[in-house]
């Protein structure tokens, strides 16, 4: 597992838990309560240039999904679909909960 500093897109080493791309430090307090700075990856891309990562493909999911911890692993994982279709997708759920619910309480 290798982590990226968000902010210079550097990678950190583990052992110093310091970035390469623009020298930050954490200490031990610090790495582990700094959820949006540090971002573990599990592969890193081939292309870099120094310790920079550069045009890399990104999920298409919302921006503010690279600042939220999880929402990255989770968007990834969901399907391709046209808005509408996710939209009606949540609906159908949601109803077919609802009706177990009331079902059940009855």
């Amino acid at each position: 597992m290798k982590y990226i500093h968000t902010a210079c897109g550097g990678t950190i080493d583990v052992k110093t838990k310091t970035c390469t791309g623009c020298k930050k430090h954490w200490n031990w307090f610090t790495w582990w309560m700094t959820a949006t700075e540090i971002r573990p990856v599990a592969n890193l891309p081939s292309r870099k240039v120094g310790d920079r990562i550069t045009r890399v493909k990104r999920e298409q999911y919302a921006s503010w999904g690279n600042k939220v911890p999880g929402v990255a692993a989770i968007a990834g994982r969901l399907p391709n679909w046209p808005r509408w279709a996710r939209i009606l997708v949540t609906l159908v759920v949601f109803g077919i909960v609802i009706a177990i619910v009331l079902l059940v309480r009855s």
